[in-house]
């Protein structure tokens, strides 16, 4: 999980025309690495890349976002937030090697694991399972 600080700052980017994403995207890489680095240690014989085997951001997100539109000019494409029952909109940028999801009325935000894990109701393994197709 992303801890709140970096949240709050990520959602502020997510949210502001003028903010840059090199704070994002570090922490998103950082927490990529951390879990990269949990997922071969309790699965040795998982392939190094698993990461590159997960669906690609856009085909993934497009599969369970209703109504995504195409990226602005910062990247970021909105489509209706799936853990609502409203009309609430969540924000996807899955452009120039960036990935995070922020929903836009505050529920969360993430990479694919993360939503994934919030779709579920799953944990961090299940949900990497599960997008690699392996069975839980």
């Amino acid at each position: 999980m992303i801890p709140v600080e970096e949240q709050r700052r990520a959602e502020e980017d997510c949210l502001s025309d003028s903010a840059t994403d090199g704070d994002l995207q570090v922490v998103l890489r950082a927490l990529l690495a951390e879990r990269n680095a949990l997922i071969l240690a309790k699965y040795p014989r998982s392939p190094a890349d698993w990461c590159e085997r997960l669906p690609t951001p856009e085909t993934y997100y497009r599969g369970h976002v209703s109504g995504m539109r195409r990226p602005n000019a910062r990247g970021w494409a909105v489509g209706l937030c799936p853990f609502h029952n409203d009309q609430q909109e969540l924000a996807v940028k899955f452009v120039e090697g960036t990935e995070v999801w922020c929903c836009l009325a505050g529920c969360g935000l993430g990479d694919r694991i993360d939503f994934h894990q919030h779709l579920s109701g799953g944990g961090f393994e299940s949900a990497v399972l599960d997008l690699l197709g392996v069975p839980v």
